[in-house]
């Protein structure tokens, strides 16, 4: 495994011009989970990242990425919602998946970034998230995880 860091990415290494610390992707991107921009958001990053990470925290029988989740959850909504229900859980490619179970006692501000990364992932794909049907989606998601 080969890694290279630009000399503007060494730039920013230092540079407090963001909140937190970036993060390098997949195809060598910085991302910045606190200060998450459109133009740093990867179509590659996201569908790589989720592929790699097992749902259940790799407690699964056979292997079962978050990728293939989401494919699954994108089938099973209304075709509106396929595009958004294809990236409800897109953010987990910049912070990781955390079990449901763990979740729930982390501070209310994991939820925020979470979210504000899950909006800069729509504005990215043009997905507006005011017509985001989530109650759809996340009832996908259930029927998902039960089948």
């Amino acid at each position: 495994m080969k890694f290279m860091i630009t000399k503007d990415q060494m730039k920013n290494i230092s540079s407090n011009e963001r909140k937190g610390a970036w993060a390098q992707t997949f195809t060598g991107k910085q991302f910045w989970p606190l200060d998450p921009r459109p133009d740093e958001v990867n179509l590659i990053d996201i569908a790589h990242s989720l592929a790699q990470q097992p749902r259940f925290n790799g407690h699964s029988l056979k292997f079962y990425s978050i990728a293939q989740h989401s494919v699954l959850v994108s089938k099973i909504v209304h075709p509106s919602q396929a595009l958004p229900a294809l990236f409800h859980d897109a953010s987990e490619a910049y912070t990781g998946d955390i079990i449901s179970p763990s979740k729930k006692f982390l501070p209310p501000e994991f939820k925020q970034i979470e979210i504000k990364i899950e909006n800069v992932i729509f504005k990215k794909f043009n997905i507006d998230p005011e017509t985001v049907d989530h109650k759809d989606i996340k009832k996908a998601d259930k029927i998902i995880l039960v089948t």
